[in-house]
């Protein structure tokens, strides 16, 4: 692969977009405005990047793999093939950064992958491994061993809306406005209960019951899912923030129960919905915040034209534009999206390039001259030979460049991570440790909680005894 000198774009030297020489060599760009920026500077930016030439390779900084089937031999586990591919998986189930860490580690630990990278906001694992020692399926499997689901994505799909125009982010985000909504209309008339019983000692008809069978409501209706969840990182022996939750709630809940069974313990049902209601909306915001990375994505992919007038049998024939094929006729109206990137065969229009350049002012485009798929011929008739289509073209470069930049991790990100990678265990830890003092020595405990009773109404202070 080549290397557009201005712009850093991979291009095919067999098939670029346009080309030009300068001082004996080939140089190859991803857009004719590439070209033109090139031909007015061309030392500008030959001193930081050199293209590939008919009779040289490009030379690629030392830290980037040359191509997809080059990847540094120092990261993952190794295979004496030789041969690597790279494929991009979407992931549903993560909860938190651990969740992102125990996939990472998981596909790391296949024997054939080279090299895998989990990013959390994008929910997208990036995976270089070795075709011939496993599939994308062995990649799928070892994702669901672990408790979460995988499937390969598609970039000529992804993110794409269903029938009713939702995009995957789209139902997601509806999904966890739902289960925050069910929980906090059950939680907050809870809470109210709670407040009237705790600090104004109400009489509450059967409040032990009435405090469990709403708890038990918010728990089994908005909480379902994460106790699968914690369930599935526990069998996996890579607790996540699920199970921290999981396993707060439940432990608020029991007391319900038993207080109902008259023993002599405090209901604190209710904060069992609190808790979960308070996780939910924290799951709300973040689904959102994934959303709008998402939605960047599929704005870019929406600036294509969705059909494509292909000429076959001298007759035009509308297809989707995911059929046009390399070498197609492709005849383009006034006022139309140009469907790929091609070269002018026949025909002259002023075409909007500002999608590719920025520039408002328009440029004359006529035969022998290079279009880009996603600019609009304005004022004529446009006869192309498509050159570029599908992940060829200019508009899917980009967009696996915007992608590229989403999924890439920062020094800061990534030390968050190793962070939250502790947290999980260290807080179970600590709630184990707690447990075993309250036991083993209650008399030292019981001082804290002497203290505390005299402005928290939920602390007994004969606890203990």
């Amino acid at each position: 692969m080549a290397i557009d000198p201005v712009c850093g774009m991979n291009v095919d030297p067999s098939n670029p977009a346009t080309s030009t020489e300068y001082q004996g060599k080939t140089y190859y760009f991803c857009n004719p405005s590439c070209k033109t920026e090139f031909e007015q500077a061309p030392e500008n930016y030959l001193n930081s990047s050199q293209n590939q030439s008919e009779s040289e390779s490009c030379p690629i900084p030392e830290n980037e793999p040359r191509d997809e089937n080059d990847v540094p031999s120092d990261s993952g586990s190794h295979s004496d093939s030789g041969k690597s591919a790279k494929t991009t998986l979407s992931l549903s189930g993560m909860s938190c950064a651990s969740c992102a860490q125990n996939i990472e580690k998981a596909l790391n630990k296949q024997t054939g992958v080279f090299e895998a990278s989990v990013n959390f906001p994008a929910a997208q694992a990036k995976v270089v491994y070795d075709p011939e020692s496993l599939s994308t399926a062995d990649l799928i499997s070892a994702v669901s061993e672990v408790g979460y689901q995988a499937e390969v994505l598609d970039s000529s799909d992804d993110n794409a809306p269903n029938e009713e125009g939702e995009s995957r982010e789209d139902r997601e985000t509806a999904n966890a406005l739902h289960k925050m909504i069910v929980a906090w209309s059950i939680t907050i008339p809870m809470m109210a209960v709670m407040i009237a019983h705790m600090f104004f000692e109400a009489p509450i008809p059967a409040y032990h019951f009435l405090m469990t069978v709403l708890a038990l409501a918010v728990l089994t209706a908005a909480g379902k899912e994460t106790f699968v969840s914690a369930v599935k990182s526990i069998k996996a022996g890579a607790a996540n923030m699920d199970a921290l939750i999981a396993l707060g709630t439940a432990a608020a809940f029991i007391t319900g129960p038993l207080a109902g069974m008259r023993l002599e313990i405090d209901n604190y049902s209710g904060v069992a919905a609190m808790i979960l209601a308070f996780h939910l909306a924290g799951r709300y915001i973040e689904s959102r915040a994934r959303g709008r990375a998402g939605r960047a994505i599929r704005e870019l992919m929406e600036l294509g034209a969705k059909t494509a007038r292909v000429i076959r049998d001298n007759q035009e024939i509308e297809v989707p534009v995911h059929e046009v094929q390399k070498g197609d006729l492709i005849a383009v109206r006034p006022g139309e999206k140009i469907p790929a990137d091609g070269e002018v065969v026949e025909g002259r229009s002023l075409v909007d390039e500002s999608m590719v350049t920025g520039e408002s002012i328009p440029v004359e485009r006529q035969a022998g001259d290079e279009v880009v798929g996603a600019t609009v011929s304005q004022d004529g008739a446009l006869k192309i030979r498509a050159t570029r289509v599908g992940r060829d073209s200019f508009l899917s470069q980009v967009v696996e460049l915007v992608r590229e930049a989403q999924a890439t991790r920062v020094p800061v990100q990534a030390f968050a991570d190793r962070v939250t990678s502790y947290f999980v265990p260290t807080v179970i830890g600590l709630s184990v440790l707690t447990f075993l003092v309250w036991v083993l020595l209650p008399e030292h405990p019981r001082v804290i909680t002497a203290w505390a009773g005299d402005f928290l109404p939920w602390v007994n202070p004969e606890l203990g005894r």
